[in-house]
């Protein structure tokens, strides 16, 4: 469960709590939300239920578009932008632009020397 919430990208930060040690003195730590997950804190429990909640929310909606027949079509007419986004995030988006350029002439070029030639 720890995983599919932190691949979702609705992990919850840290918490911090401060307990008092005694003699004025008082002990601070943070400690991370997914690994106690299972504490019935009153700081945890919402933190854990609204990050579950926002990864169901997330995972609907990635359900929704992958059955969708139009991304699949945005997909494949945007997919040298997609490619190139996901071999290396940092690649300047002038170079994705370029490529989606260059399938996109080079589709017209495919699609305009298949079609027969109209002939009287």
């Amino acid at each position: 469960m720890k995983r599919l919430v932190e691949e979702s990208g609705n992990a919850p930060g840290d918490l911090g709590a401060i307990q008092p040690a005694g003699y004025g003195y008082v002990h601070s730590q943070t400690y991370s939300v997914l690994q106690n997950w299972l504490l019935k804190s009153e700081g945890i429990v919402p933190l854990v239920s609204t990050a579950l909640i926002q990864a169901q929310g997330h995972y609907k909606d990635e359900r929704n578009r992958n059955l969708n027949p139009l991304s699949w079509i945005e997909y494949l007419v945007f997919l040298p932008r997609h490619v190139i986004g996901s071999i290396d995030p940092r690649i300047p988006r002038w170079v994705k632009d370029a490529a989606q350029i260059a399938y996109w002439l080079a589709g017209i070029y495919t699609a305009i020397r298949g079609l027969p030639a109209i002939t009287d």
